[in-house]
């Protein structure tokens, strides 16, 4: 019982991580795309961009986590 399970459990942890799409891996100084999904009320999603850019990736931070240098877009804290 314990072995079938255990098989199992193995069985579809590598079904899982075969069909899980892996992460994009980009470097400092590249040029990304950004998603754009929000629409305003009374714009046509169907017409409008669906992405961003092209802008230049300024830091990695790991864990698939960037910096993105967006022109005219600035937070300060």
């Amino acid at each position: 019982q314990l072995k079938a399970t255990e098989k199992l459990r193995n069985y579809n942890k590598m079904y899982r991580d075969s069909r899980s799409r892996k992460p994009s891996i980009y470097r400092v100084g590249k040029y990304v795309l950004i998603r754009d999904d929000r629409t305003k009320p009374g714009e046509n999603s169907k017409l409008k961009a669906k992405y961003k850019g092209p802008y230049v990736i300024e830091k990695e931070f790991g864990n698939n986590r960037y910096v993105v240098n967006i022109p005219g877009f600035n937070i300060t804290s």
